[in-house]
């Protein structure tokens, strides 16, 4: 019998101290390196998003992929790109990663291409919050990042 997998994974992290790196001139170019990294780790982006302190990531990943190695490799090669344009950018040590059911993927594709509105009435913190309460994730309160 073949292997069937729907390993379907919304990936949050934040640049070093939410500092506001990615501007209206590299937020767009970092997204479409963001893709480019997923399929070369060969994943299937679902959609990508985010704002000038972090990003969202809807990902397919393989039955041979771990989570966390997946996102090193991603946060990694970002990284560097970002570096050769701004040497002081860095993202934030941690992230978050959520198994989304395939009957959520249309909800969730909406929610991450709406992040610019979304920020404009709830703030990173107060989503962060929310997405763990959600996935019934408990937040450890000795990490205020």
């Amino acid at each position: 019998m073949s292997t069937y997998l729907a390993l379907n994974i919304h990936i949050i992290f934040s640049t070093k101290n939410r500092t506001p790196f990615l501007t209206d001139e590299f937020l767009e170019p970092m997204l479409r390196y963001i893709v480019g990294t997923i399929e070369g780790l060969g994943a299937v982006s679902i959609k990508v998003g985010g704002v000038a302190d972090h990003v969202h990531i809807l990902v397919r990943i393989k039955s041979t992929q771990s989570v966390a190695n997946f996102v090193q490799e991603l946060k990694k090669a970002s990284s560097h790109w970002m570096r050769e344009r701004v040497p002081s950018f860095a993202w934030q040590d941690g992230y978050a990663a959520i198994a989304v059911s395939p009957s959520d993927l249309p909800m969730m594709t909406n929610y991450i291409l709406n992040q610019t509105e979304h920020h404009h009435k709830i703030t990173f913190e107060e989503e962060r919050l929310e997405i763990l309460k959600m996935a019934s994730i408990a937040r450890d309160p000795r990490y205020l990042d």
